[in-house]
């Protein structure tokens, strides 16, 4: 059964290193958000408007230039995994919360680990043994990242959900029913 939710094993955590630091105009950073993200979203996730809205609701800081960094992208990482899950000024709150406690490039890692982390372990809890039921074993949280944890792990059991909804369900119609 695993092995039908591929494209979410597939992803590649983007690490801070990663990320283009030499300024990317918008259509590029759209692009390399796409790219990135495609594993996750079969929808368009950017426009040029919405990354000129998240700049005036102050969601992202703006461009020099008209250029886009290490740091926008950081952002609007986040943003576009967490847009379906939590309204815009939450997600706001959370980045802003964050950045706080631990500073932009440590925030991003953080999330990534995170995000990482929990797709693996959901994924990995539909290898179970049991016939008829498929059992998450919950997770752990620090203080610190409390609110990131529990966002991210409702994105990813979304995630998996929205995969199951593309797939019509996730046993083979040959396959016994359990």
């Amino acid at each position: 059964m695993i092995q039908k939710f591929q494209s979410l094993q597939n992803f590649q955590r983007i690490e801070w290193e990663d990320l283009p630091n030499y300024g990317l105009y918008s259509d590029q950073l759209i692009s390399f958000i796409e790219e990135k993200l495609q594993h996750y979203f079969d929808e368009k996730l950017l426009t040029p408007s919405m990354i000129n809205n998240y700049v005036k609701q102050q969601l992202m800081p703006k461009p020099l230039n008209r250029k886009y960094y290490r740091e926008h992208l950081a952002h609007l990482i986040i943003i576009c995994l967490l847009k379906s899950l939590l309204p815009i000024p939450r997600i706001k709150e959370g980045i802003h919360l964050q950045v706080r406690i631990m500073g932009t490039e440590a925030a991003y890692n953080e999330f990534m680990t995170i995000l990482d982390n929990s797709m693996r372990e959901i994924l990995a809890s539909l290898r179970t043994e049991d016939e008829n039921n498929i059992v998450f074993r919950g997770f752990v949280a620090n203080k610190k990242n409390i609110s990131l944890t529990m966002a991210i792990h409702a994105f990813c059991f979304q995630a998996i959900t929205r995969n199951i909804l593309n797939m019509k369900g996730i046993y083979d119609e040959h396959e016994p029913e359990q």
